[in-house]
C-alpha cells in the first residue's frame, strides 16, 4: 500500500497573520451570515477572500500576489438602539456587487444570496 504523502517542508513559506498592508485587492466575498456573540450582541460577518487567480496582473503585484487566500473579516452590528442593521451601509456592499438600482430584498437572507460568491474591489487601511 503506497503512502498517503511524505513530509516535506522545503517549499512551505512563513506566513504571518498580520493585518493586510493598505491597498486595493481584488476580493470574493466569500460568506455571509449571522452571528452573535454570548451576550446577544448580533452581527452579520462578510467574509472577504483575497482572490488567488490574479497573481499575474501586474497592477495587483503588492496586494494580491503577495496576500492571495488571506480572508479579511468585516462585522455589521445590529444597533443597539434599534435592533437593526445600518441599511444605507448595506447599500454600498450592494451597489460593489452590481446590484441593479430598486431590487427589492425581503429579507437579510436575500441580501446574502446576492452578495455571496461575488467578486469585488476592497480597499483595505491598518487603523
Amino acid at each position: 500500500m503506497a503512502d498517503f504523502m511524505k513530509t516535506d517542508y522545503s517549499n512551505n513559506q512563513g506566513n504571518s497573520f498580520d493585518p493586510l498592508p493598505t491597498g486595493t485587492y481584488e476580493m470574493i466575498i466569500n460568506n455571509a451570515k449571522e452571528n452573535a456573540t454570548q451576550s446577544g450582541a448580533e452581527t452579520l460577518q462578510i467574509d472577504l477572500l483575497v482572490r488567488n487567480d490574479l497573481d499575474k496582473v501586474p497592477e495587483l503585484k503588492d496586494t494580491n500576489a503577495k496576500f492571495h487566500n488571506r480572508h479579511v473579516f468585516v462585522d455589521n452590528w445590529k444597533r443597539k438602539s434599534t435592533n437593526q442593521y445600518d441599511l444605507d451601509g448595506f447599500q454600498y456592499i450592494l451597489q460593489a456587487v452590481g446590484v441593479p438600482e430598486g431590487t427589492p430584498l425581503k429579507s437579510i437572507d436575500d441580501f446574502t444570496k446576492l452578495i455571496t460568491g461575488v467578486p469585488v474591489n476592497v480597499y483595505v487601511k491598518k487603523e
